[in-house]
């Protein structure tokens, strides 16, 4: 069973989806062995970001962003 450290470690690289098949299998495993376990991966996320970026992703002037992308594509094909 893997230990603290590398627990933490398995779940940074599964949030970037950087982890291999054997090591989402250990993780899952490790989630499986404990109910508790699930409450730790749970508290380790940053939930105050996530719903951040969601606010900001409501909060989005998709018509300015569009003008802005365009202008820019505009200036790097020199016109």
């Amino acid at each position: 069973m893997p230990n603290d450290s590398e627990i933490q470690q398995l779940i940074e690289k599964s949030r970037r989806l950087e982890t291999t098949l054997e090591e989402e299998t250990r993780l899952l495993e490790w989630l499986h062995a404990d109910p508790k376990n699930i409450a730790v991966l749970a508290s380790s996320c940053d939930l105050e970001s996530v719903l951040k970026k969601c606010a900001d992703y409501e909060n989005l002037n998709t018509e300015k962003a569009e003008q802005e992308l365009w202008q820019r594509w505009l200036r790097q094909r020199g016109g």
